[in-house]
C-alpha cells in the first residue's frame, strides 16, 4: 500500500509540474501574427484634437493610464501626460498600466502606428503578447477615430518614467492560457455623426470608446457579452478599505434600472454633477468633459435595450453585502 501511495504521489506531482509547465507554456504564446489595423496618425490639428477628446474624455484613457491617487484627482478638463502606473492587486495577480507617452524608451515611441493601433484594437502588444486589460476594458472602435487617438498620443510630450511590469499568479497565466484571446472577428461598429444625438451614435459609444457595457455587464470580466447593461460585478473600494461598488443596471426595467424614470436632461446633468462615491471606478472626471451631445446620445440608445430585471443592491456597500 505504502509503494502505491507512493506511486500516486509521484504521479501527481509529475501532472502538477506538467500542468505547470502548460500553462506557463501557453500563458507565454505570441500573437505577433495578428495583422496591424491599417490605420495612421495624421498631424492634423482637428484630427489631434478629435483624439485628444476620445482619449480625455470618451475612452477615459486617464483612469487607468495615471498613477494610483492621481486617476481621481485630475482636472475634468485636463489632458494630464499618461505616464501608467495605475496599481491593481487582483485575484489574477498584480496589473499595472503601461505608460503609453510616445517616450522612445519606455512609452510607444519606437511603435508604429499599426502597432499601437492593434493593441487598442486586439489587445496584441508590439511583442506579440496579449494585454488582459486591453481585451476586456476596450470597445470596439471605428478606424477614424483609433486615427485620432493614435494622432494625439503621438502629439504629447514623452515622459521617460517606467511603469512597473504587470505579475501574473497561476490563476492569471492559466487565464492567459486558455480563456483570454485577442479581440478578432468582431462585427466593426459603424460610427455615426458627431453631430447628431442618435440612437446609432449612443449604440456606437456604449459598445465602442466609451465601453459602458464593459463595466455595467455582469459578466464583463469574463469576456462575456450578456446580459448586457443589467449591472456589473463588485469592485472594491480603492479608498475606502472594506467597502465595494457596482455598476449599476442602465436597462429601462421599472423596477431595477436606476435610470428608468430620469428624464434626458437629468442622464445629462447627473455628468455634470462629477464624482459622488471618491472609491467608483466610474471616470466621473472623464466624463464629465463629453459633449451634450454625446451624453444625449447615450441615453437615447440605454432606452431602446431590452429591459432585464436584475436587482444589483446598494452600489456602494460593505464588501461581500450581497443585495
Amino acid at each position: 500500500m505504502k509503494r502505491i501511495a507512493a506511486t500516486l504521489l509521484v504521479a501527481l506531482a509529475l501532472a502538477a509540474g506538467i500542468a505547470v509547465v502548460t500553462v506557463q507554456v501557453l500563458a507565454a504564446r505570441s500573437y505577433a501574427d495578428v495583422p496591424l489595423p491599417e490605420v495612421r496618425s495624421s498631424t492634423d490639428p482637428v484630427v489631434i484634437e478629435r483624439g485628444a477628446y476620445l482619449v480625455n474624455a470618451v475612452a477615459h484613457c486617464p483612469a487607468c493610464h495615471l498613477p494610483q491617487g492621481e486617476a481621481k484627482s485630475y482636472g475634468p478638463l485636463s489632458r494630464p501626460q499618461l505616464v501608467g502606473g495605475h496599481r491593481w492587486d487582483l485575484p489574477y495577480g498584480t496589473v499595472y498600466s503601461a505608460n503609453i507617452t510616445p517616450s522612445m524608451r519606455f512609452g510607444i515611441g519606437a511603435w508604429t502606428d499599426g502597432e499601437v493601433a492593434r493593441v487598442i484594437r486586439t489587445g496584441v502588444r508590439r511583442d506579440g503578447s496579449l494585454s488582459p486589460f486591453m481585451v476586456l476594458g476596450v470597445g470596439d472602435i471605428a478606424d477614424d477615430d483609433l486615427s485620432a487617438i493614435v494622432s494625439y498620443l503621438r502629439a504629447q510630450a514623452p515622459v521617460d518614467r517606467a511603469a512597473p511590469q504587470s505579475e501574473y499568479n497561476f490563476a492569471g497565466r492559466a487565464a492567459l492560457a486558455f480563456f483570454l484571446r485577442p479581440k478578432q472577428g468582431l462585427p466593426a461598429l459603424a460610427d455615426a455623426p458627431r453631430s447628431e444625438a442618435s440612437v446609432e451614435r449612443g449604440r456606437y459609444l456604449v459598445h465602442g470608446p466609451a465601453n459602458c457595457a464593459g463595466c455595467h455587464s455582469p459578466s464583463a470580466s469574463l469576456g462575456a457579452q450578456a446580459p448586457l447593461l443589467s449591472g456589473g460585478i463588485p469592485a472594491f473600494d480603492e479608498d475606502e478599505p472594506g467597502m465595494e461598488t457596482v455598476a449599476p443596471n442602465l436597462t429601462p426595467d421599472p423596477a431595477t434600472g436606476v435610470i428608468y424614470h430620469w428624464s434626458e436632461d437629468d442622464f445629462v446633468g447627473r455628468f455634470r454633477g462629477g464624482r459622488v462615491v471618491p472609491g467608483s471606478p466610474m471616470p466621473w472626471e472623464a466624463f464629465f468633459a463629453m459633449t451634450d451631445t454625446d451624453l444625449a446620445a447615450i441615453w437615447r440608445y440605454l432606452r431602446t435595450v431590452e429591459p432585464i430585471r436584475h436587482e444589483v443592491g446598494p452600489t456602494h456597500r460593505a464588501v461581500g453585502a450581497n443585495p
